[in-house]
């Protein structure tokens, strides 16, 4: 079974927004999940997103280097 993370537990880990991981979501650079229906819904990162998007570097890693 994929475990997953909230926004915040991966906001605090990656020591961003959670702003910034919505606009990471919105230009592609990293996937949510919606789990649950309608508007009571919630998202989250599965742990392999979460490793595929730390080993291709976070953008704030690619603008400096």
């Amino acid at each position: 079974m994929p475990e997953f993370f909230t926004i915040q537990e991966v906001s605090k880990a990656l020591k961003v927004t959670v702003r910034t991981l919505y606009r990471w979501n919105d230009a592609g650079k990293i996937t949510f999940i919606k789990v649950g229906q309608g508007r009571l819904g919630r998202l989250r990162i599965s742990k392999e997103e979460l490793a595929k998007f730390i080993a291709a570097g976070t953008p704030a890693q690619s603008a400096e280097g």
